[in-house]
């Protein structure tokens, strides 16, 4: 995944698409199990560019109101 975010800020189409939604649940999951430490800094910099649209900060809201609904622990990592 590296070589294609050297030169564009989403994975294909020069836009957002359904490759960036998973890749980015592929990211999400690296990170919850502690593997965010060892992407490079072209992946680290999409990931965090992920992380910043709106759609994804209301998954995330929507997955924690989910959670506490159903009593469900937090996790430690976002």
């Amino acid at each position: 995944m590296v070589f294609p975010l050297e030169r564009a800020e989403t994975l294909c189409a020069d836009r957002f698409t359904a490759a960036d939604i998973a890749n980015g649940y592929a990211l999400r999951l690296a990170g919850n199990i502690g593997l965010a430490k060892d992407f490079g800094p072209n992946v680290a910099a999409y990931w965090a560019r992920l992380q910043a649209r709106d759609g994804y900060k209301r998954a995330v809201a929507a997955e924690q109101k989910a959670g506490v609904e159903q009593n469900v622990a937090p996790r430690i990592r976002n």
